[in-house]
């Protein structure tokens, strides 16, 4: 693994473990293996490897919520058993990254305060957004 894949790996650990807010340099250098510096030259700031160790952390959630919600459910039990399988899968999904969740509300009031973490978040919506058009048959804009 290089640098760079080590860090994205430590920060997506320390997101779960610390927080957004509680994560240090050295907590994210000590995990990876790797020099203090290598975060600056691999990412710009401490802020912007954890906005996209949160992006990529979240889509690899939101993938793991789609295959619990994407087995299949007997179409001829009761309307209430399905109901509840569901609304179980999701819970079961949520409780395994509840430290993530949380993750997500703690950083949204400093976006913002930190440039960094504003130019990640708003690159990652600009992207589900054209992935979204995409999946209901619009080609994105240019």
């Amino acid at each position: 693994m290089n640098n760079r894949d080590a860090l994205m790996a430590a920060a997506k650990q320390c997101l779960r473990e610390k927080g957004f807010t509680r994560t240090t340099a050295r907590d994210l250098a000590a995990a990876s293996g790797v020099s203090l510096a290598a975060i600056g030259y691999h990412f710009g700031s401490k802020e912007a490897l954890l906005s996209q160790a949160m992006i990529e952390a979240t889509a690899e959630w939101v993938r793991e919520l789609e295959a619990a919600l994407a087995q299949e459910i007997d179409p001829a039990a009761p309307l209430a058993i399905r109901f509840e399988t569901i609304w179980t899968r999701i819970l079961e999904v949520g409780a395994a990254n509840r430290q993530l969740w949380a993750a997500n509300f703690e950083v949204s009031p400093y976006v913002d305060a930190m440039p960094e973490v504003r130019e990640v978040m708003a690159a990652a919506q600009e992207q589900a957004a054209r992935s979204g058009r995409t999946v209901q048959g619009r080609d994105p804009p240019d």
